[in-house]
């Protein structure tokens, strides 16, 4: 009777420990990895600052939308005069040295015209309006005012210059500088803190930017041949101030 008691008592005690092992094992598996990742996240530490750059720059091309529109009786009339005045247009363009690339047609339309409505009368019609719209780039600006000029001569009377926008040629060379500038005083910003707080400033971990686009003022307004025949277009170039900011985050030691 002792002995199947001890045996007994043994028994339950193995089992016990084999028990708890397998509960222990458990929840080491559970927790394995939390402290892992835990401890890796708890050992980066960053710092995120920002920095912003300026320069100047001139413009040094010009871009223009010019369009032809004419109104006609018939539209066989209307496009041939149409297609005519545009073709003077591109011809004149390109001897005044405007390369092909640089002229680019954006809108071709036609439709019919009608008069005032008047109450109790059927539409009128007055002909058929046939327009032609391209974009042109001016590669040297020294250059634009005579090119401007000589276009909407060409153009006859139905010509329209819609606007002039003043840009740069390289936009990344010309912001180059003021994103250089900016980065110089982010990281002049990041080892003055870092400096303050008693830490040693490490590597980069995360940069980005925020540039300007280096393009001048869009001269907006309508031009015609009659305003091209009392002289050329005065364009002054002026300046554009451009900015870069960034952000960067660094790790600190």
């Amino acid at each position: 009777m002792d002995k199947n008691v001890t045996l007994g008592v043994r028994w339950l005690l193995v089992a016990g420990l084999v028990a708890v092992g397998l509960v222990a094992a458990y929840l080491a598996g559970s927790a394995g990895g939390s402290p892992a990742r835990a401890e890796t996240s708890g050992s980066t530490r960053t710092i995120t600052v920002t920095g912003v750059g300026h320069v100047s720059v001139v413009p040094d091309e010009l871009a223009f939308d010019l369009s032809v529109s004419v109104l006609r009786p018939g539209l066989t009339q209307a496009l041939d005069d149409a297609n005519g005045a545009m073709q003077s247009v591109v011809d004149t363009l390109k001897a005044a040295g405007v390369a092909d690339k640089d002229v680019q047609t954006t809108d071709v339309s036609m439709y019919p015209e009608y008069g005032r409505h008047q109450k109790g009368q059927p539409p009128t019609l007055q002909g058929y309006r046939v327009s032609h719209s391209i974009t042109v780039t001016v590669d040297d600006l020294s250059r634009g005012s005579d090119v401007v000029t000589a276009a909407l001569a060409a153009g006859g009377k139905g010509v329209r210059l819609d606007g002039l926008r003043l840009q740069v040629a390289d936009p990344e060379a010309a912001i180059g500088p003021a994103r250089s500038d900016a980065v110089q005083q982010a990281r002049a910003k990041a080892e003055a803190l870092a400096e303050d707080a008693g830490r040693e400033l490490g590597d980069v971990v995360r940069i980005s930017e925020n540039a300007d686009q280096p393009y001048a003022e869009d001269m907006r307004g309508a031009y015609d041949a009659a305003a091209s025949a009392a002289g050329p277009v005065p364009i002054q170039p002026g300046q554009e101030d451009l900015t870069a900011s960034v952000v960067v985050v660094y790790e600190l030691g």
